[in-house]
C-alpha cells in the first residue's frame, strides 16, 4: 500500500502516535500575576557571559528549528510523501535533542529551557502565520517567520524548572544557571506572598543588556478575599493580573 499523502504541513505522519499532552491550568482559587523588576547588569564577567550564552541558545535552537521546517517544506515540494517533523514543541525538541551533540557539541553549557525557549517561540510563530493564512487569525497578515540574528533578536529565555527564589533580603532574584541577581526595587510585594505559601513563581525571564535589565516573573498566587469595600488583602500591593500568555509578551 502507497504511503498516505500529507496535505497539511502541520497534521503530517508519525509512526508512533503520542497521547495528547494536558494543556496547564492555573488551579482553581488561584491567578497569575505578572511583575517586572529592574535589576543591575551583573559585574562578574562570567556571570553577564553565562546570561548571553543563555540568549544566544535560545536564539540557535530557534533558528535551527526554522531551518528544519524550511528543509522540511521543500522536500514535500518534490515529494508529497516525505513525513516531516511536526510543528509542535515536542517533535522539534526531540528532533534537536537527537541531533544537539553533532551540531552543538557546546549545549551542556547552557540550561535546557534556553532550548526549549527558542523552539516554542517558533511554533508560536508558525502557528500564527497558518492561522493568519487560512484566515483564522484576525488583523494585518502575518509573515512566515525569518531566522534571527543577534542584533535584531529580543534577548530574552524563559526559566521555569530550577532553583527560582526571592530572597528574603527583598533585593536578590535568583535564577537557575545565572545565578543571584540585584533587584533596583525592592521586591516585598512578592517575596511576603511566597514566604506565606500565598504565591509561588513558575516563571522567571533574566534580564536584556541592551537597554533597562529587566526581569520579568510570572506568579501564580491565590485569589485575594474580596470585602464590602471591594479591597483584597488589606495592606498588601495588588497587581495586575495577567494570564501566561499575556506575560510572554510583555
Amino acid at each position: 500500500m502507497a504511503d498516505p499523502v500529507v496535505t497539511d504541513p502541520i497534521a503530517v505522519t508519525s509512526k508512533k502516535k503520542r497521547s495528547p499532552r494536558k494543556k496547564f491550568k492555573i488551579p482553581d482559587g488561584w491567578i497569575a500575576r505578572g511583575f517586572t523588576f529592574e535589576v543591575e547588569w551583573p559585574d562578574d564577567h562570567q556571570v553577564a557571559s553565562s546570561i548571553r550564552s543563555q540568549f544566544g541558545g535560545r536564539r540557535f535552537a530557534y533558528n535551527w528549528a526554522l531551518a528544519q521546517v524550511k528543509v522540511d517544506m521543500d522536500a514535500r515540494k518534490t515529494d508529497p510523501s516525505h513525513a516531516s517533523v511536526q510543528w509542535n514543541l515536542y517533535a522539534l525538541s526531540k528532533r534537536f535533542n537527537a541531533e544537539k551533540p553533532t551540531i552543538a557539541p557546546w549545549w551542556s553549557e547552557n540550561s535546557k529551557e534556553a532550548y526549549s525557549t527558542g523552539i516554542a517561540d517558533l511554533c508560536v510563530a508558525l502557528k500564527n502565520w497558518s492561522d493568519s493564512k487560512a484566515g483564522k487569525r484576525k488583523g494585518k497578515k502575518v509573515g512566515f517567520p525569518k531566522f534571527r540574528s543577534k542584533s535584531k533578536d529580543q534577548a530574552r529565555v524563559r526559566f521555569s524548572t530550577g532553583p527560582m527564589r526571592i530572597e528574603p533580603d527583598r533585593r536578590t532574584v535568583t535564577l537557575p544557571v545565572v545565578g543571584a541577581l540585584r533587584s533596583k526595587e525592592n521586591t516585598r510585594r512578592i517575596e511576603r506572598l511566597v514566604r506565606v505559601g500565598k504565591a509561588r513563581c513558575p516563571q522567571r525571564h533574566p534580564p536584556r543588556e541592551v537597554g533597562p535589565a529587566v526581569c520579568l516573573l510570572l506568579l501564580h498566587s491565590r485569589k485575594p478575599p474580596v470585602s464590602s469595600s471591594g479591597q483584597g488583602w488589606p495592606g498588601r500591593c495588588r497587581s495586575r493580573d495577567a494570564s501566561p500568555s499575556h506575560h510572554r509578551r510583555l
